[in-house]
């Protein structure tokens, strides 16, 4: 659950802003209902851990945030429905993108828009960090006391999943006519993306994994990043020092000898691990019955081999590989002999 249901739906709302402009596409829109004449309440605005979570009472009021408050679209009804004719194509409007500058004239937030939310949030007494170019959103920090007072809301401490997290209670609300300009609030919890990678351990290097058949076949450690240390470097002429301390990547560069050579990489099962895909694969959400593509330049004349030894070494199941020639595609004759080997690892890399 990295991320709220709304903070998703307001990044989605300002990725259709690039992908109108041609560069990708989404549509949002945050519901607003008006509880008075000059309070305006976001609805479905929190965060979704809450239900389940438990609550640790009031966050500390001198604590610190930064809120994003998210500005509605114009004409949203006709944005939807132009990103429709935009992917079809007996639509007049198929593929004709927008510029960005026509974007904003027709959907984004006007710049009075901006100025009065700005002008209510610095009322507030926070402190007004940044304006999107297109006017989407305006980003601010105050402390807890301010942001309570500013949107209405108690903001409390949590505990969810043995981790802990604050959060707004209930629904902001906005007390002033720039209201009806705000679609979403979000940085009053912290909960945000989370990285689903494993942590890394500061345990030495595990033992190295041969994953090739054939003699002197490429081997890695499992553990890419090596307990803490500190290493001084120093440059010929002009003599230069620099001292770096943190982790290291990898093995010794100097290494050429099998087993753990420089790079390192994962498993299929660290992998699986890593990323929490277990519970989803026991769901049969498998990838079973697709079929993926892979397009790659010039291939490589090893790769059913490769991946065959691939799926063995690993455990997995056997691979359902078939190799084509795109029509109408010819070898130009341009892939030198050095060229043909990188692109052979590109394309195991790209398989396995």
């Amino acid at each position: 659950m990295p991320f709220t249901s709304r903070a998703r739906g307001l990044m989605h709302r300002a990725f259709t802003a690039l992908v109108v402009a041609g560069l990708a596409a989404s549509a949002m829109a945050g519901p607003i209902s008006a509880a008075t004449t000059t309070d305006y309440s976001i609805a479905n605005d929190v965060p979704g851990f809450v239900a389940t979570a438990t609550d640790l009472g009031a966050a500390a009021a001198t604590d610190t945030a930064t809120v994003t408050v998210w500005l509605t679209l114009h004409n949203e009804g006709k944005l939807t429905q132009l990103l429709r004719d935009q992917q079809t194509s007996t639509s007049a409007s198929f593929r004709k993108w927008l510029t960005q500058s026509d974007f904003d004239a027709q959907f984004s937030p006007t710049n009075q828009e901006v100025k009065s939310v700005s002008n209510y949030l610095f009322a507030k007494g926070l402190t007004v960090l940044a304006v999107a170019e297109n006017n989407f959103y305006v980003k601010a920090t105050g402390t807890i006391a301010q942001l309570q007072k500013a949107f209405k809301v108690s903001i409390h401490n949590f505990s969810y999943r043995g981790k802990a997290y604050r959060a707004n209670t209930g629904n902001p609300t906005v007390s002033d006519s720039s209201g009806a300009h705000v679609a979403g609030i979000t940085g009053l919890d912290d909960f945000g993306y989370q990285s689903t990678l494993a942590q890394r351990s500061d345990a030495a290097p595990t033992a190295w994994t041969k994953v090739s058949s054939l003699p002197g076949g490429v081997s890695f450690s499992a553990q890419c990043l090596r307990a803490s240390e500190t290493q001084t470097f120093t440059s010929a002429s002009p003599s230069v020092s620099a001292k770096y301390s943190g982790t290291r990547y990898g093995q010794d560069i100097t290494n050429t000898a099998p087993g753990p050579l420089p790079p390192c990489g994962y498993s299929p099962a660290e992998m699986q691990a890593a990323y929490h895909l277990t519970e989803s694969y026991t769901s049969r959400f498998d990838g079973w019955g697709q079929t993926i593509v892979i397009t790659d330049a010039f291939g490589s004349p090893t790769i059913a081999t490769d991946a065959a030894v691939f799926s063995q070494v690993y455990d997995l199941p056997p691979i359902d590989l078939t190799v084509v020639q795109a029509p109408r595609t010819t070898n130009t004759g341009r892939c030198k002999k050095t060229d043909c080997a990188g692109w052979a690892s590109e394309t195991t890399l790209d398989v396995e």
